[in-house]
């Protein structure tokens, strides 16, 4: 099967980590989307016949899920002509969109990462020498640690290890492997299998092929210790050298700016983010965030989180309970008592046990103003 060698992703991967288990510092390889293209400039299998001509890091981009979902559709039920290479592939875009569409799956729950998982193992027996679907069950898995128990969360943080390996030794060069593989040893204790010095071998293979984002991993570690003054710097760098730096990059960029008081400089990056990708909801949401924490520019944090409540939320964005709640506290500023008590309300029939719009409401006297 021929395989992409050192694809480097369009989109930042958001690292996350879970504090609430025994694994105080087990990393979560979230990957915003699976590193593959049937265009000309990417692998397709050799049976494929007429290939989609889609990129599913753009389709993360841009919300874009019909371009997916139509293809899938026309393979469904499985043409018994797809060859196992075809299998895979279908198996993995269905996996992708089990991760992504908040629409048909609930942010967080257990049945999500159960079944892409049992997506990509499908996947892997069919193609088990394809780094890709190593790495992508590296990031299902390491999704579901904060749902397990002691030992289980153990066992899951050393098969994340183990498939990132097992994929750099496929490919040395694969770029996914070597980002998260060093991202997983940097971060997990080494009861879970971290390894410091494997992560120091690592960031050198990495320097000449993804500096921009080694920067960026360092700007989030750096904003989690609470120096948001270095984390801007560091970030910097990588911005300096990204023509055209993904979005994530810009959000974090925003986020610092905002933290360290910079309010304004925050606003005017999340708006040439949004000049960039109307509409797009994480752009919106902190635009509303930052205006309902400051009270700066009132009115367009009042639109933006209109417009956030009528987009498309995917998994990892903040829930609508939260814009609501955000809505409130901007109409409350704006004296709009009335309006401000329905955000809160909203805000707790989506979520009753949202302690933020509760307080809020009690804040308002705990009645309906006229």
């Amino acid at each position: 099967m021929a395989v992409r060698s050192g694809y480097i992703p369009t989109l930042e991967w958001i690292l996350c980590v879970s504090y609430r288990k025994i694994l105080p510092a087990v990393l979560l390889v979230c990957i915003t989307a699976p590193s593959v293209m049937a265009d000309a400039a990417g692998w397709s299998p050799s049976c494929l016949g007429e290939p989609p001509y889609f990129d599913l890091d753009e389709a993360f981009e841009q919300r874009a899920l019909a371009p997916v979902q139509k293809w899938l559709a026309s393979q469904t039920p499985v043409p018994e002509r797809q060859c196992d290479e075809l299998r895979a592939w279908t198996l993995r875009l269905r996996a992708w969109l089990a991760s992504h569409d908040r629409a048909t799956v609930r942010d967080g729950s257990p049945e999500r990462s159960v079944t892409a998982l049992e997506l990509i193992d499908q996947a892997i027996r069919l193609q088990p020498d394809w780094p890709d679907l190593l790495v992508d069950r590296a990031r299902i898995q390491s999704r579901m640690i904060d749902d397990a128990g002691k030992f289980k969360s153990l066992r899951l943080a050393r098969k994340v290890r183990q498939d990132l390996e097992r994929a750099i030794e496929l490919d040395p060069g694969h770029v996914p492997s070597l980002q998260a593989a060093y991202a997983f040893h940097r971060r997990a204790p080494g009861i879970a299998g971290g390894n410091r010095q494997r992560a120091d071998e690592l960031q050198q293979r990495l320097e000449p092929l993804s500096p921009g984002w080694l920067h960026v991993f360092e700007a989030n570690r750096l904003a989690e210790q609470k120096q948001p003054e270095c984390a801007l710097q560091r970030l910097k760098q990588a911005l300096d050298d990204a023509g055209s730096p993904p979005a994530a990059w810009q959000l974090l960029h925003a986020s610092l700016l905002h933290e360290l008081g910079r309010h304004d400089q925050a606003v005017a990056v999340l708006e040439q983010l949004l000049q960039q990708r109307a509409g797009f909801p994480p752009a919106l949401y902190k635009l509303g965030r930052i205006s309902a924490e400051t009270g700066c520019c009132t009115d367009r944090g009042v639109e933006a989180l209109s417009q956030y409540l009528e987009a498309n939320l995917w998994p990892d964005d903040p829930g609508p309970q939260q814009a609501w709640w955000r809505l409130g506290q901007l109409q409350h500023r704006a004296g709009q008592a009335t309006a401000a008590y329905r955000a809160f309300e909203r805000a707790l029939e989506l979520d009753p046990e949202f302690d933020p719009a509760r307080a809020a409401l009690e804040e308002l006297g705990g009645e309906r103003p006229d």
